[in-house]
């Protein structure tokens, strides 16, 4: 968070003046707390300065996210902007910073958080479950049927509970949205059933539960970082991978992977979160604003994802992708080959036990008749 005020300024001038001076009489223990304290309010400690935002004061707020301009990410810190700016009649902006500008990776961002340095990030909970085990309950694969499930989810009292869990972990959440579902891209072959992937070498994260649904098609997974695939289709190093729609589209896969099967296996439920020392720091006034519109933003990008998906799968298709839309019966069979196989263990990476299943028929309740 920066805070923008000549006065602001000065009095944080006359403030490191005045600790420098009471360091030079005091002990070193009590100096080594000053600071201590001091670097627990990295991104906000100035926004109370001088009376804080009631004092004309600007505050700026860092957005940090991993991918480009075209996603769903950046169209969501940009509507948070606009909406914090408008309701604070310019009192409190947001900056976005996209493709990993001040945090590369997703977890770096969701750390930088924990410690105050960014303000709000927006990251998927296969990132997020690093630290909250329970989190790999979104990476049960066809647990969540459709979008509509989704937001039934999310605005559900178990969606609310859900984002309490990050708070034991240094976080706030703002939001769950869904930035599309994984789904499945290959360049050997149409593909419709699981079947029809085996022997092909499939790209896949350290994730448990992407591991096991690689192999339980009889694909041969190939573990590497996201920013490898592209050169690894090209190489043939890889004949496939599974990623959000959105993701093939802006990292431009598709022109090497042309066969797409729409099967919405596993959800990309993302969490937008923010730091507790930027909350604390926000002037009290600004603490619903905040959250009303971080909530309302959540809500908008439902219908910017519809907009930002339409889009990309009809420039894909132009541009020669082949679509299989699985049927019912085929999902069916998806279904009864790799659920059996991969909940056990993700069942036992999370070490959550019949816990998990509670969670499990929670998520199935709110499901759309």
């Amino acid at each position: 968070m920066k805070v923008n005020n000549f006065k602001a300024v000065t009095a944080i001038t006359l403030i490191f003046v005045l600790i420098f001076s009471l360091t030079a009489c005091s002990s070193n223990s009590g100096s080594s707390a000053n600071t201590a304290n001091s670097s627990n309010s990295t991104a906000a400690s100035a926004s109370t300065t001088n009376g804080g935002a009631n004092s004309g004061d600007s505050i700026e707020l860092s957005f940090s996210h991993t991918l480009g301009t075209a996603s769903l990410h950046h169209e969501l810190g940009l509507y948070l902007g606009q909406l914090m700016e408008e309701r604070t009649n310019g009192a409190v902006t947001v900056k976005v910073y996209p493709s990993g500008q001040i945090a590369a990776t997703e977890r770096e961002a969701f750390e930088a958080v924990q410690m105050g340095t960014i303000d709000i990030t927006f990251g998927g909970t296969t990132s997020l479950s690093n630290w909250v085990d329970k989190l790999l309950l979104f990476e049960v694969p066809f647990l969540i049927n459709n979008y509509e499930h989704s937001y039934a989810v999310y605005d559900s009292d178990f969606g609310k509970e859900v984002q309490t869990w990050v708070e034991d972990y240094g976080m706030i959440s703002l939001g769950l949205v869904e930035c599309g579902f994984y789904e499945l891209f290959n360049k050997k072959h149409e593909a419709a059933v699981p079947a029809d992937f085996k022997g092909l070498n499939m790209r896949t994260s350290e994730s448990v539960a992407m591991m096991n649904f690689m192999l339980s098609l009889g694909a041969n997974p190939i573990t590497m970082a996201a920013n490898e695939t592209f050169t690894s289709l090209q190489n043939g190093v890889i004949d496939g991978m599974s990623f959000p729609i959105l993701y093939c589209y802006t990292n431009k896969y598709y022109p090497e992977a042309k066969y797409f099967t729409e099967v919405n296996m596993l959800t990309g439920s993302t969490f937008l979160c923010t730091s507790p020392y930027t909350f604390d720091n926000l002037p009290e006034e600004y603490h619903q604003i905040f959250k009303d519109a971080a909530a309302d933003a959540c809500v908008w990008a439902r219908g910017k994802l519809q907009e930002l998906i339409n889009v990309a799968m009809e420039d894909m298709e132009a541009e020669g992708l082949v679509v299989h839309k699985c049927t019912p019966e085929e999902k069916e069979i998806w279904r009864e080959s790799i659920y059996s196989v991969v909940y056990p263990k993700i069942k036992e990476a999370s070490g959550l036990g019949d816990e998990l299943d509670t969670y499990v028929e929670r998520i199935r309740a709110v499901a759309p008749q």
